[in-house]
C-alpha cells in the first residue's frame, strides 16, 4: 500500500509539472474583457458614461459576442453608440433593454483580425434611476473568437463594474432621521421619523414622503416645526422630501431616503443530494431563495441528531449529549458540504437572512445509514458494519456463484434443447390433436344421440385420427 502510495504522488507531482506551464500559458495567452470606469459614485437623475474594451493578450481575434446585464430598476440606457468600435461588421445590430436589464453586441473583424490591449467595442450612458448599488457584469454567452479558421473562444477573463447611486446634495434643509440613520442600509422599524434644521427666517415647511426620489412638496406650508414621524409605511424605498419658506420665497429641496422591509423572506426547499436517505457520511445539502424587498443577506445552519443516546449513565454524559443535539447556528453558502456525520437521523435546520435582519426558518432532514458492503483496505469487506468477509472468503464465495451460474445456464440450455426437440418431433401437437379429436366426438354425440350405442370411436395417439 505505501508503495502504491508513493507511485502515485510521484505521478501526480510529474503530472502537474507538465500541465502547470500549460495553464499557465494559455491563461497568459488568453484575452479579457472589462469595462471602464470600473467604479464611481453618481447621483440619482445624473447620466454617466461606460466603455467596453478587449484585451487580446496579443493574438489575432476576429470576433467579438458582448452580453452584459445591469439592474433595470436603478440604471437605464439613453445612449448606446457603437461608433468609434474597432468591430468592422456587426452580425447583428447592438441591442438593449431597459426592461429586462440587458446589452448585446455581436461583431466580426475581417481576417487577419485585430491585435489590441484596449480595443473600444462600444460606449453606454446610463440615467440613474434610484439609489443603491448598481453592478453590470459580463454573461457566460460572452466569447471572444480567434482568427484560427475554427472559432476558438480565448476568453479568459471579464471585469464588469460596480457604481453607488446616490441622491443629489441638499438644497434646502438638513435632514437627518433618528430612527434610520444610515439611507444606504435596510431597516425593520415601520415607523420612520424625520428631524430637520430651521434657520431664524424661515416661516414654514413643505414637505411630503412618497417613493419618487427627486419629488418637489407643493407650495403649501405644513407649519414651522421641526419633526414629523410618520407610522406603519410600507415596504420598500421612501425617500422624505423638504423644502423652506423663507423671506423671499420657496427655497430648494432636500431628499431623504428610508429603506423599509418588515416581512421575512419567502419560503425556501432544502435538497439532499444524493438524497435523504444515504450512505454517504458527507451529503450536499442545497438551498436557495429570493428576498422582494431588502435581498438576501446569508444563510445560517446547523444539524441537529435525532433521538436520544443510550451511553448516557451520568450527568456528564447528560451535558455532552446536550452539546450534540443543540449545535450552534453556522454561517453558510449554497451548495454547502456537510461535516462528516455519525450513522442516525438528522434535522437540517436553516435560517435566511434578509438585510433589514427578518430571516425566515425551514426544516428538512437527513437519515445516514451503513452501505451493504464496505471495503475496509487489505482486510476485507464489512457487511452492514457487523460481519466480516476478508478477502479468501470473498473469492470463495465468488467463485461459487460463478459456478453456480455457469450450472444454471447449463441447465436451462439443455432444457431448451429438449423442449426444441420435442417440438421438431410433433410430440406436442398431439394434445391440439386429440382436442380437436374431442370437439368432434361432442359434435357427432349431439348429432346422433343414442342411435348406435354399440358404435364406438377410437383415437389413435400416434397419427390423431378417428378410426
Amino acid at each position: 500500500m505505501v508503495r502504491r502510495g508513493l507511485i502515485f504522488l510521484v505521478f501526480g507531482s510529474v503530472l502537474g509539472l507538465v500541465l502547470l506551464p500549460l495553464l499557465h500559458a494559455r491563461a497568459a495567452n488568453g484575452a479579457s474583457l472589462y469595462i471602464s470606469p470600473a467604479s464611481g459614485s453618481f447621483t440619482v437623475g445624473s447620466t454617466f458614461t461606460i466603455s467596453i474594451f478587449v484585451n487580446t493578450s496579443g493574438r489575432s481575434v476576429n470576433a467579438i459576442e458582448a452580453d452584459l446585464r445591469f439592474p433595470a430598476d436603478k440604471l437605464q440606457v439613453v445612449s448606446p453608440t457603437a461608433g468609434s468600435s474597432f468591430v468592422a461588421v456587426w452580425v447583428t445590430q447592438p441591442t438593449y433593454s431597459n426592461t429586462l436589464g440587458t446589452l448585446n453586441f455581436k461583431g466580426g473583424i475581417p481576417s487577419p483580425g485585430i491585435k489590441t490591449d484596449a480595443g473600444l467595442i462600444s460606449t453606454v450612458t446610463f440615467r440613474v434611476r434610484a439609489i443603491g448599488t448598481a453592478t453590470i457584469t459580463f454573461t457566460d454567452k460572452t466569447k471572444v473568437l480567434l482568427d484560427d479558421g475554427k472559432g476558438t473562444d480565448i476568453l479568459v477573463n471579464t471585469s464588469g463594474g460596480s457604481y453607488t447611486l446616490i441622491l443629489p446634495p441638499p438644497e434646502g434643509p438638513e435632514v437627518i432621521s433618528p430612527t434610520h440613520q444610515d439611507q444606504s442600509k435596510w431597516y425593520r422599524n415601520q415607523n420612520p421619523a424625520f428631524v430637520w434644521q430651521k434657520d431664524e427666517d424661515i416661516r414654514g415647511f413643505s414637505y411630503i414622503v412618497n417613493q419618487q426620489p427627486l419629488d418637489i412638496p407643493d407650495d403649501i406650508s405644513e407649519g414651522s416645526l421641526t419633526q414629523i414621524n410618520y407610522k406603519n409605511i410600507g415596504d420598500g424605498t421612501w425617500f422624505f422630501h423638504i423644502k423652506a419658506l423663507g423671506a423671499t420665497g420657496w427655497g430648494g429641496v432636500s431628499h431623504y431616503a428610508v429603506n423599509i422591509d418588515a416581512t421575512p423572506p419567502s419560503s425556501f426547499p432544502i435538497t439532499v443530494f444524493p438524497r435523504k436517505r444515504t450512505v454517504v457520511r458527507q451529503p450536499i445539502i442545497a438551498f436557495d431563495m429570493t428576498d422582494q424587498s431588502s435581498g438576501v443577506d446569508h444563510f445560517e445552519i446547523k444539524l441537529i441528531k435525532v433521538g436520544g443516546n443510550p451511553g448516557i449513565t451520568t450527568a456528564a454524559d447528560l451535558a455532552e449529549a446536550r452539546k450534540e443535539l443543540t449545535p450552534f447556528f453556522v454561517e453558510a453558502a449554497s451548495p454547502y458540504p456537510a461535516p462528516v456525520l455519525a450513522l442516525g437521523s438528522y434535522d437540517i435546520v436553516i435560517r435566511a437572512f434578509d438585510r433589514a435582519g427578518n430571516f425566515r426558518e425551514e426544516t428538512g432532514n437527513v437519515k445516514i445509514v451503513s452501505a451493504i458492503f464496505t471495503p475496509f483496505g487489505d482486510e476485507g469487506f464489512l457487511i452492514r458494519g457487523g460481519i466480516v468477509i476478508t478477502w479468501k472468503w470473498l473469492w470463495i464465495i465468488a467463485g461459487a456463484c460463478a459456478l453456480l451460474f455457469i450450472y444454471l445456464v447449463h441447465f436451462f440450455y439443455r432444457a431448451h434443447n429438449e423442449v426444441e426437440a420435442k417440438l421438431a418431433r410433433g410430440v406436442w401437437n398431439i394434445g391440439h390433436k386429440v382436442a380437436e379429436d374431442l370437439g368432434l366426438l361432442l359434435a357427432k354425440k349431439k348429432e346422433y344421440g343414442n342411435k348406435n350405442p354399440e358404435r364406438k370411436i377410437v383415437i389413435n395417439p400416434d397419427h390423431g385420427n378417428n378410426a
